[in-house]
């Protein structure tokens, strides 16, 4: 899926038809287990893909399939599948949690440390690796072959793999050909007791390593050796080293140095082009991953010290202040959707119109309340047009009740009315899902909010604009069509909206 999927329960996919081949024999059953706290499973037979869409803002096209660790006798399939699954989604990557097939035990730790003690890891684990790897390789053609299915790039799948899964990514790398190849791999505390070493692939891999240098199992030298030989061979390559850490730290946080080791990967990701679309549409088009890095830092710093961004608009403002007033104004104040309009369709801001925006991307009502004065009342419009409340119930700005988002609101339009100004309210656009706040469920909330707004309009003669009936879905979303990421419109959306407002405008501005 796209990034602008909405959390789901995740989809199994069977990667292989019938018995896995090469252990049609197998006749033992998969257990679900709990090894030292953590959510595990033993004696898999029947290796899976679990899908996890993205729901991240920006559709990357990217997608990461997981191989977790274990010793190939378990596989610790939240702490290092489920839980990176979910931390990618949320950069916009689509994971795929690969299920690959184990040692048949059923005392998987006592078994594991029994084998090693011994010397005999290597001899117990070797054919297991290769049917692993088997897994692997048919995991990544499955997803290339089906990238469309997903709404993903098939020269955009990584391979990521934690301790005996960083194994498998490692030998697999090495010796996979063709649509089996990832197009990169993240080999994090990999166990380099048996790599199926080959030679490094010609097909440009970048790899990105992590390890701790006081891993129990010493795994630090290794994971140093494989870099150099990827280096050596021509590939890009990054190596983090951790002070401490331990083995599987994965997304646990214990005060080490390796608690952040998920933040250089992303900024590896970004580095590499993984995080942005590869032919980017709308907003994107205008700009590229190194800037919108810079502009979300800005706004960081614009929130901590300007909370309703007062600044924003001062400047233009003032430039305002000192222009002939012809009594046309008309002010529309909002949030990103009333900003991207002026992206999208130029057309409609045409300067005789005299429309003046005032949207700021992330905004809640309570924001926009304190700029009133400034953004809208000091500019003395013949109107205003507010479009709010999406991102209250987003929880953009922390928790908000319909209750307070309508009066918020209602303050707004009683601040325009006492200062002469004609009020039009919109309803909120259709939201079914949000993409940067996954498992938020919007839809009711968004009707509810604009029952409230619109007898509110209509018991005090205000303008209102029902962009919601023209723009819903069977699923109470916004349409398809008129969405890039299922709540801000494209200029197809935005192509509706503006006829639906000018015709009020026209009613309210005579």
């Amino acid at each position: 899926m796209s990034a602008t999927a909405v959390a789901q329960q995740p989809t199994v996919i069977d990667l292989y038809p019938g018995k896995a081949p090469g252990s049609e024999s197998w006749d033992w059953k998969e257990k679900d287990t709990v090894l030292g706290g953590i959510k595990s499973v033993i004696n898999v037979v029947k290796p899976t893909l679990t899908v996890y869409p993205s729901t991240g803002s920006i559709p990357t096209g990217t997608s990461v399939i997981i191989a977790p660790g274990g010793g190939f006798h378990f596989l610790s399939i939240y702490n290092e599948g489920e839980a990176i699954a979910r931390k990618l989604n949320q950069l916009g990557i689509t994971a795929f949690v690969l299920k690959y097939r184990t040692v048949h035990t059923e005392h998987p730790i006592e078994d594991g440390m029994k084998a090693q003690v011994e010397g005999r890891y290597n001899e117990v684990t070797t054919p297991i690796l290769k049917l692993a790897m088997q897994d692997a390789q048919t995991a990544i053609s499955m997803v290339r072959k089906e990238a469309a299915k997903w709404n993903i790039s098939p020269s955009r799948i990584g391979l990521m793999g934690f301790s005996a899964g960083g194994t498998v990514a490692i030998s697999t790398a090495y010796q996979a050909t063709g649509d089996a190849q990832p197009d990169f791999i993240v080999p994090v505390y990999a166990a380099d007791f048996n790599i199926m070493v080959g030679s490094v692939p010609g097909k440009r891999m970048p790899a990105y390593f992590a390890v701790a240098a006081d891993d129990p199992l010493k795994l630090a030298p290794g994971n140093i050796l494989e870099y150099h030989k990827w280096r050596s061979g021509g590939q890009a390559a990054e190596l983090h080293v951790y002070q401490n850490g331990g083995h599987a730290f994965s997304m646990g946080q214990s005060g080490a140095s390796s608690d952040q080791w998920f933040n250089g990967l992303e900024s590896w990701l970004g580095s590499n082009g993984w995080l942005w679309p590869e032919k980017p549409t709308g907003w994107m088009a205008n700009t590229n991953y190194a800037d919108h890095l810079n502009s979300l830092a800005r706004q960081r710093v614009e929130v901590a010290n300007d909370w309703p961004n007062l600044k924003r608009f001062q400047n233009d403002n003032a430039c305002l202040a000192k222009m002939a007033n012809n009594g046309k104004r008309v002010v529309f104040m909002g949030n990103s959707i009333t900003e991207g309009w002026q992206q999208f369709d130029s057309s409609f801001w045409e300067p005789s119109k005299g429309y003046i925006n005032r949207g700021i991307s992330g905004q809640t009502t309570p924001q926009m309340l304190l700029r009133f004065r400034q953004d809208v009342i000091d500019l003395k419009p013949a109107a205003v047009v507010i479009l709010a409340g999406i991102n209250d119930i987003a929880g953009n700005t922390g928790p908000a009740t319909i209750e307070s988002i309508f009066g918020n609101i209602r303050s707004m339009a009683e601040l325009a009315r006492a200062s002469g100004i004609r009020v039009i309210i919109c309803s909120v656009v259709p939201a079914n899902r949000f993409p940067w706040r996954p498992g938020v469920q919007p839809a009711d909330k968004v009707i509810e909010l604009n029952g409230l707004l619109k007898a509110y309009a209509a018991k005090h003669k205000l303008g209102y604009v029902d962009y919601f009936s023209a723009m819903v879905d069977d699923q109470k979303g916004l349409k398809d069509a008129l969405t890039y990421d299922g709540v801000h419109p494209n200029l197809a959306g935005y192509k509706v909206m503006g006829p639906l407002v000018e015709a009020v405008i026209r009613k309210v501005v005579k």
